[in-house]
């Protein structure tokens, strides 16, 4: 319910509510399907948009690249979500002109998607 609330205000452009509901998520999640589990890695990224969206970028990176270890970890380098991760990370890097790596990212992640994600 928690993770359903947040996604609907951060929709919305309500990002302090936002953040207060994607905060009770993770928590939630980590406590009860633990810290890798999908859910908790979700509300980890929305989390960090919602920080992003907010303009707080150094909270958004720190959480981009916290739930990118994991998702690389626990689903693999080529899985969407984790490539969903990289994509994140990679608009946080650029909103703190840290242009290189924000470009190195963008590039991995589009080569990843080319060949993990190629048309049928």
């Amino acid at each position: 319910m928690a993770k359903r609330l947040a996604h609907y205000f951060w929709s919305d452009g309500f990002y302090v509510d936002a953040i207060q509901w994607w905060t009770s998520a993770w928590q939630i999640h980590k406590v009860v399907l633990g810290k890798e589990h999908p859910d908790t890695l979700q509300s980890m990224h929305g989390l960090a948009a919602s920080y992003g969206s907010l303009g707080q970028i150094k909270e958004a990176v720190w959480l981009d690249e916290e739930t990118l270890e994991i998702r690389k970890r626990a689903l693999g380098p080529e899985h969407p979500d984790t490539l969903w991760s990289m994509h994140g990370l990679a608009a946080s890097y650029w909103s703190l002109d840290r242009t290189e790596e924000a470009a190195r990212l963008d590039e991995e992640t589009l080569a990843i998607r080319k060949r993990a994600l190629a048309p049928f």
